[in-house]
Formats: structure tokens, C-alpha cells, sequence
């Protein structure tokens, strides 16, 4: 949908009485553009207004990743907005971890309850050693991906839904995972190729003096709330 939700956190995500979640609070939300349509509508040194099959591959398309304003609650931040690098919609990928987090621990996203690292990641080793031993190991290896401070090394929100619904269908009836989709879960490196150093659960735990993390508003927004149902 090409839309940066900036704000998504558990607060946010509201459970209906069928199961169903229903993320709300927009307010924070920003439209990003589509490098598809680059170059379209833009007249040419010619003086001629290029069309959508006039854009050649040699066209020069816009980065997608952007600097927005630094909004949100810090505790389902990524690092790369914590930080004030360029960002997109891998951002919500981060926030929604947290979230998987806090269902898997039953713990509030609070860095006293739930490990952080002290560059504003997940620590994976201590929460996987607190919380993980009654949880599918494919389920927090979704969180731990989703949670890696690399947002190119993020699984996107369809593969997400492909593997979450996998899990899903086979603890239901009761049936054992496909090794292909474990696979798949276990070996995922995202867009870039991972390094032995930088996977999440080489992340050390957190130590003291890591700076206080504080609710983070934006002034003067003209976006009106709304929701959208995830179906």
C-alpha cells in the first residue's frame, strides 16, 4: 500500500471478538512514493511529458528510503529511526517484532522487562533463553528477523504472511511444520547476504548507561486517524 505506519505497537493492534486485529491510529501514517511511477508525468529536456512506458532502464528512480521526522514510541522504534537514518516501511516490520515479542514473553516492550541491545535492537540471547522454551521455534525466529537491526535483512510483511499462516494451519490440526517452511524461516538472510557477525542473536546484552527512551510526538499533523482491518 505503499504507506509508512510510523506508530504500529501493541496499543495500537485491537483484538476483536472473532480474533481478528484490527491495527488503528494513523495519525502518525506517511505516503510514501512509488519508484514504479518515477519519472512520470516529468517533462523531458525535449520539452515532452514522459509516460509511464517512456521511463527507460537507464532512468535514474528515486531512493525509496527517506528521512521523515523521527516519530512514535521509542520502545517499537527501529534503530534506524531511533537514529535519525534515512528510513521506509521496513520501520513497521521492526515494530511489529516487538509486538511478536510481547506475545512470546508475555511481557509489556519496556526495555526492563523485555532484553533490548545497546544499539536499539532486540537481545535475542537472553530473551530466547527467558521466554522461548515453551514457544515454536519458527515463531521467534519470525520475531528475531523481523527485530534485526539491519532493515535489509527484514522479512516483508506478504513473506511474514505466507510463513505466519503456515505456522498456523499446521498447529491447528495438530500437524507437524513442513521442513521446507522451517527451512526457509531458519536460513532467511533478507536482501543482502547476512554476515556471521551481524545475525540477531549475535547481539550482546545490554549494559548500563544506554540513554533513556522517551515518547516521541509530531507537531502540527494534518493526517486525520483512521484504521484499517487486516483481513
Amino acid at each position: 500500500m505503499n504507506i509508512i505506519h510510523r506508530d504500529l505497537n501493541s496499543h495500537n493492534c485491537l483484538v476483536k471478538e472473532d480474533r481478528t486485529v484490527v491495527v488503528a491510529d494513523f495519525g502518525l501514517a506517511r505516503v510514501m512514493s512509488d519508484p514504479s511511477v518515477a519519472g512520470v508525468g516529468r517533462r523531458s529536456s525535449s520539452g515532452k511529458r514522459a509516460s509511464a512506458g517512456s521511463v527507460g532502464a537507464g532512468s535514474k528512480r528515486p531512493e525509496r528510503k527517506k528521512r521523515y521526522t523521527v516519530v512514535g514510541n521509542p520502545y517499537w522504534m527501529a534503530p534506524e529511526m531511533m537514529t535519525g537514518k534515512l528510513y521506509d516501511e521496513k520501520v513497521d516490520i521492526f515494530s511489529f517484532g516487538i509486538v511478536l515479542c510481547e506475545i512470546i514473553g508475555r511481557v509489556q516492550a519496556d526495555p526492563d522487562y523485555l532484553p533490548r541491545s545497546n544499539d536499539f535492537g532486540l537481545n535475542s540471547v537472553v530473551f530466547k533463553e527467558k521466554f522461548c522454551a515453551s514457544c515454536p521455534e519458527p515463531f521467534y525466529r519470525i520475531a528475531f528477523l523481523c527485530c534485526d537491526v539491519d532493515p535489509e535483512k527484514r522479512p516483508p510483511f506478504e513473506l511474514l504472511q505466507k510463513w505466519l499462516e503456515g505456522i498456523s494451519l499446521h498447529l491447528i490440526v495438530d500437524s507437524p511444520l513442513p521442513k521446507e517452511l522451517m527451512s526457509d524461516i531458519a536460513n532467511y538472510q533478507g536482501a543482502v547476504a547476512a554476515s556471521a557477525d551481524s545475525t540477531p542473536e549475535s547481539m550482546t546484552p545490554p549494559e548500563c548507561g544506554r540513554p533513556p527512551l522517551r515518547t516521541i510526538s509530531e507537531q502540527a499533523l494534518d493526517s486525520p486517524r483512521s484504521s484499517l482491518e487486516l483481513v
